[in-house]
């Protein structure tokens, strides 16, 4: 699993493989199938171990704070990282929260995102969920969601709707 490389620096630089740059702080969410292994995996390589924070992908002097996860020992639920605004040189925080499907669609719900990055297949609800918080709207440009995930459910309709037509070829 490497997201947490990935959106580390995409948080870092602050730009994207699309084309995307984005000019002020950004909000993220990276999530996984269980709050476990989101701190055991991504949270591991994004900030190091808890006795060295800093010593993962994002460097400690870009790490403004962070907030531990209520009820999971040593999971941290949300990171800011320092933005320095391109054209003003202004400063600013961008925010990267880490979250898991076992927190069910409504810790989801009612916020706009620049980036989610869904590692491991996502169930429906939460899928969808993700794609509302990154639609475009009359104030916001709109975000990009991003999956990693072996199909080890098989051909579910997420997976179908990534095949021409929705299913497999003949």
């Amino acid at each position: 699993c490497r997201w947490a490389r990935l959106v580390g620096g995409a948080l870092i630089v602050l730009a994207v493989n699309d084309g995307r740059k984005f000019e002020e702080p950004v909000s993220f969410w990276a999530a996984g199938d269980t709050a476990k292994t989101v701190r055991d995996i991504g949270q591991l390589e994004l900030l190091g171990p808890m006795n060295d924070i800093g010593s993962g992908f994002i460097p400690k002097h870009l790490i403004e704070h962070f907030s531990r996860k209520p009820g999971v020992t040593d999971a941290v639920e949300t990171i800011w990282v320092k933005h320095a605004e391109k054209v003003h040189g202004a400063p600013g925080l961008s925010e990267l929260g880490l979250k898991s499907y076992d927190q069910r669609r409504e810790s989801f719900q009612g916020t706009k995102k620049h980036g989610i990055w869904l590692d491991e297949e996502p169930p429906d609800d939460i899928h969808v969920e993700c794609l509302l918080r990154t639609a475009q709207t009359s104030d916001f440009a709109g975000g990009m969601l991003m999956l990693t995930f072996t199909p080890l459910q098989g051909l579910t309709p997420l997976v179908l709707a990534f095949l021409p037509g929705g299913r497999l070829p003949s």
